[in-house]
């Protein structure tokens, strides 16, 4: 299963983990989002408490995208990278084509391929806090 993160609403920092999401829709047609932190499975934590949920801003909540950065830094959905000469580049999920693209200003795509992945280097991870995770 795929990591993802998002925002605590509770303390502002970045969460990591499993993504549960409410199956009833709330205000303005989002769901509630939440994070089952990876951190506390080896300690014999379950799902099975919401005790151990976090609750996320659903805006920020980003799935690994299954690359890196050049510099070894994960690359998750909705962060923005740059691509040689080109910056503000967000990463995104086209689920017609069933891959992630990296889109300019323009509205422009560019598929992500193998070749093009020692060119992409992390800028910061969402548009809603523009900055890197605090650990």
């Amino acid at each position: 299963m795929r990591e993802y993160r998002g925002v605590s609403e509770k303390t502002g920092l970045w969460v990591y983990g499993d993504l549960i999401k409410s199956k009833t829709i709330i205000a303005n047609g989002k769901f509630d989002c939440w994070i089952l932190p990876r951190s506390i499975k080896p300690l014999g934590l379950t799902a099975t408490s919401t005790d151990n949920f976090i609750k996320v801003i659903p805006e920020t909540v980003g799935q690994f995208i299954g690359i890196t950065d050049k510099q070894n830094r994960k690359i998750y959905e909705r962060s923005f990278v740059s691509h040689r000469n080109y910056r503000d580049r967000f990463v995104s999920y086209q689920p017609e084509y069933c891959r992630y693209v990296l889109i300019d200003e323009d509205n422009r795509t560019m598929k992500i391929n193998d070749f093009e992945k020692k060119h992409i280097e992390l800028i910061y991870l969402d548009m809603i806090n523009n900055d890197f995770p605090k650990e």
